[in-house]
């Protein structure tokens, strides 16, 4: 005859969920430090474009002089 299969206790159980939410909160780690990351070459890029700009402007001023 078969043998019943072992339940689980609770604590394996608990054991389980709580890694469980440790490598949910790896994978948000890693996704908030790629959003950082590309955040800030955002930044970076408006702020050469601003740079453009900025210089376009001032030659469009002292050519109009």
């Amino acid at each position: 005859m078969a043998r019943k299969p072992r339940s689980k206790s609770i604590g394996s159980r608990l054991t389980v969920i709580e890694r469980g939410i440790v490598s949910l909160r790896a994978s948000d780690t890693a996704i908030i430090n790629e959003l950082r990351d590309g955040f800030a070459r955002v930044e970076s890029r408006l702020d050469q474009i601003y740079n453009h700009i900025d210089e376009f402007i001032k030659l469009q001023v002292n050519s109009s002089l």
